[in-house]
């Protein structure tokens, strides 16, 4: 997905087309449509860049083996198709660090995601690694956020906006259980950081933990904007209907209180 900030095309993926080469997501696009427009986030008028990072642990390896972690990034997708129109979203896996695997489209999209880790061996779980690729990927890499010593802010310091867009960026991250040890105050930290900028980090937990970090994060204090969302997938099950719902449960207001804040113009 080419992240143009100057220019907004509305014209849209059609269904048409996605019942052409993706008819699995059919049911998906209609559905997130329709949960756009009963929140009020008409897709014509309110876009957003979509990427979406993957947990890769070794934890992980029986979620790619069912299938669950396809059927996440089939979610992101369908509502890159929806928010975004130029049919094609970013993904990353992240366990020790970053690797990123190109772009989901409606020509690839089918059976994408064990394409992608075919050969791969999996690490740890490092979440700053993961929101950094977000960062870059969004096109904000070269933006000063206010690093202090070791690349992360001073403590006490003031938060401001960083930079504008004309639509956020909505990032997917998907994980099945708690970042590396010691490492939470940096993720608090440059999450915090990230609330500088125009993109929702929407957090789901897949898999058998209680998430207590991420219930965490949802709830973090003393960002600039509340710019992250949580949800734990067992609290909704296989109902794609109620996964899209809390998938775009909170952006709605993340969209207007950026949009207020002057992070999105």
């Amino acid at each position: 997905m080419h992240l143009d900030r100057l220019e907004v095309n509305t014209m849209g993926v059609s269904l048409e087309k996605v019942q052409q080469q993706a008819p699995h997501l059919v049911s998906l696009v209609k559905e997130t449509s329709v949960i756009l427009e009963k929140k009020g986030l008409n897709p014509e008028s309110y876009k957003a860049a979509v990427v979406g990072t993957l947990d890769f642990s070794g934890s992980a390896s029986g979620l790619y083996q069912n299938g669950t972690m396809q059927r996440a990034a089939d979610l992101g997708f369908a509502a890159g198709l929806v928010f975004d129109d130029d049919g094609s979203v970013p993904f990353s896996l992240f366990d020790s660090g970053v690797t990123d695997i190109g772009e989901i489209t409606l020509g690839n999209c089918q059976g994408f995601v064990d394409k992608a880790i075919r050969g791969r061996r999996m690490g740890s779980t490092d979440y700053v690694s993961a929101l950094k690729w977000i960062v870059d990927t969004a096109g904000f890499g070269k933006v000063n956020l206010g690093s202090g010593g070791g690349g992360f802010f001073r403590k006490g310091s003031s938060l401001e906006v960083k930079a504008k867009a004309q639509y956020p960026t909505y990032a997917l991250f998907v994980t099945d259980g708690e970042p590396n040890g010691g490492t939470e105050g940096q993720i608090r930290q440059y999450l915090t950081q990230m609330s500088q900028l125009p993109i929702f980090v929407q957090f789901v937990g897949v898999g058998p933990h209680q998430f207590q970090f991420l219930r965490q994060l949802d709830e973090l204090d003393g960002r600039l904007i509340d710019n992250a969302g949580f949800f734990d997938a067992k609290e909704v099950g296989n109902d794609q209907s109620k996964m899209l719902e809390a998938m775009l449960s909170e952006f709605p207001q993340y969209y207007a209180d950026a949009r207020r804040q002057g992070l999105v113009g």
